[in-house]
């Protein structure tokens, strides 16, 4: 999926500051995460945001998912698809 893709003008994270979705500290993140997550559950383009997270994003909250969590799931991705 390509950026151009994607109508981010429909997302609920629409007009949140920026910084929110790049935590740098543990603490920030134990804070902000469940909001975020909150954010992105009813989000209209949740998926096709997801896909392109997963896809290109190596930073930053994307898709209800943080960075961790995206390289946790390319990595276990890789292995079912390597193992298939």
């Amino acid at each position: 999926m390509r950026y151009e893709d994607v109508e981010w003008q429909s997302a609920a994270c629409k007009g949140i500051q920026v910084d929110m979705f790049y935590l740098e500290t543990l603490s920030e993140r134990l804070t902000y995460t469940p909001t975020l997550r909150r954010i992105c559950r009813d989000c209209p383009i949740f998926e096709d945001c997801r896909e392109y997270a997963f896809e290109h994003e190596v930073h930053g909250f994307w898709g209800g998912l943080t960075a961790t969590e995206r390289r946790n799931l390319r990595s276990q991705w890789r292995v079912g698809k390597y193992a298939a």
